[in-house]
């Protein structure tokens, strides 16, 4: 094989003008009778035409740096604005799950309650519901690392009326800073519970945050699945496996602690009509291994190319969400899901603008999606600084590399690391995979938002560049 450097670069070149390669099909020159091939420079010795192949380029939509977008909630009797961290605006009011929405989250949320409805009784709940909740709510710690949260400060919180809350009516909830929290501010994610609480609003990581609200609505009906479909948010490093947004199906159902229905089944006999089997094995597809007993939660995972843990599901005694019924919880994450059953390599895909994608997808038939951008061009860049090691965010470095680089950041590995034993500071060194799944992502773009970071991540993250 060549080296990069003295290689064809036809896809890369052609990243520089804005286009990506959306097609390689075979030339047959016998089809076009004026064709004569003729040799570099026009030399006698001409070029084969034996196996040639014809490269088909289409333009691309260009990049675009992230926007800041500023959210107003309703959490009980408070309103609450704050402004959504750069790095998750593309993933916000993208409307996915809508009534008439064909994208794939969609197809698979409705095949998969589909399904379940033939099985049990489902109940869906179509208001919306907030993405920000409060940390005195708190959420299960065998749920959700708290450390994994983006944590909010609001820039302003009110009543719901026209009068504006006071200092006491606040004070059950919390108290506003004047700037909203961004992914360069250092600000420290401790799992304690007492410190979670003082830190007030978060995004939500689950839709579990909503369980109690459900369970205690009006009308609830015991052995009735209730059903919540929307966007969650995690913090977490930047890796070809880590999704930092993604849809999610919350299906939760109260039931009476002397009877134990066998919803694990009825989840499995579902799944399996929404998850297509590998033709080449005869080996189960879904698999529930046991991850507790205090609750007794099941971890759900897809056996395809590997394994992924797709969901979980909970069997929850009284006392918790409701004082005298059982909870059967569900969640399912809708992303890897689609991924699995339309064979998208990247999740990024799943949030492209590009209408060559959604054009793919109908209500009626569940195809592989066929990609527009093969082959696209990867280019690795190095970052290195020193670091105070007991006050170093490392989450809150690949959240501003999400946000700094326009998620066109596929990868980020640490691959140095060292302290002299003399020096108070610690170097690290991190590398970096730029990669665009549907867009054009040149040497010299790549190259720009290199040094676009390392301004950020000295004036950001209060780092010493290397």
């Amino acid at each position: 094989m060549r080296e990069w450097h003295n290689s064809w670069q036809v896809v890369a070149m052609a990243a520089e003008a804005g286009f990506i390669l959306s097609e390689i099909c075979p030339f047959d020159c016998a089809k076009y009778h004026s064709y004569r091939s003729t040799g570099y420079r026009s030399q006698d010795k001409t070029f084969h035409v034996e196996g040639a192949l014809n490269h088909i380029f289409t333009r691309s939509l260009p990049f675009t740096s992230v926007q800041a977008v500023a959210v107003q909630e309703t959490l009980g009797k408070h309103r609450v604005c704050f402004q959504i961290p750069e790095e998750l605006s593309e993933y916000i009011n993208r409307g996915f799950l809508g009534r008439h929405s064909h994208h794939p989250v969609n197809l698979i949320n409705e095949r998969l309650l589909k399904e379940l409805s033939s099985l049990v009784p489902v109940q869906r709940i179509e208001r919306e519901l907030p993405l920000l909740f409060h940390s005195s709510k708190g959420l299960p710690d065998w749920l959700c690392d708290l450390s994994n949260i983006y944590w909010i400060r609001p820039s302003e919180v009110g009543l719901t009326g026209s009068e504006e809350a006071s200092a006491e009516e606040l004070n059950s909830s919390v108290q506003p800073e004047t700037q909203p929290v961004t992914s360069g501010e250092a600000v420290s994610n401790s799992t304690g519970t007492e410190e979670a609480v003082k830190k007030g609003y978060g995004l939500r990581s689950s839709l579990m945050v909503h369980a109690h609200e459900v369970l205690h609505q009006k009308g609830f009906q015991v052995e009735t699945f209730y059903t919540i479909s929307g966007p969650v948010f995690r913090k977490i490093p930047v890796s070809r496996d880590n999704l930092p947004a993604f849809h999610e199906t919350l299906l939760i159902c109260g039931f009476d602690p002397e009877r134990r229905p066998d919803y694990i089944r009825v989840l499995q006999r579902s799944l399996e009509k929404v998850i297509p089997p590998r033709l080449d094995s005869s080996e189960r597809l879904l698999t529930f291994q046991k991850l507790s007993d205090a609750p007794v939660l099941h971890g759900i995972s897809v056996k395809q190319k590997g394994e992924r843990q797709v969901g979980w599901i909970a069997v929850i005694p009284p006392g918790r969400f409701h004082p005298g019924l059982h909870v059967c919880a569900v969640t399912l994450n809708l992303d890897l899901l689609a991924m699995l059953v339309f064979g998208v390599q990247d999740w990024r895909m799943l949030w492209s603008s590009d209408p060559r994608f959604l054009d793919q997808f109908c209500q009626t038939e569940l195809r592989p999606l066929q990609s527009f951008s093969l082959h696209p061009p990867l280019y690795q860049h190095d970052v290195s600084f020193w670091v105070d090691p007991l006050s170093f965010d490392e989450l809150g470095f690949h959240s501003l590399v999400r946000q700094a680089t326009a998620g066109a950041v596929i990868d980020v590995r640490l691959v140095d690391s060292f302290q002299y034993p003399h020096m108070p500071q610690a170097s690290r060194c991190y590398r970096l995979s730029y990669q665009a799944c549907d867009r054009a992502l040149s040497s010299r773009k790549a190259q720009e938002l290199q040094l676009r970071l390392r301004e950020q991540i000295q004036q950001r993250l209060q780092v010493t560049l290397r």
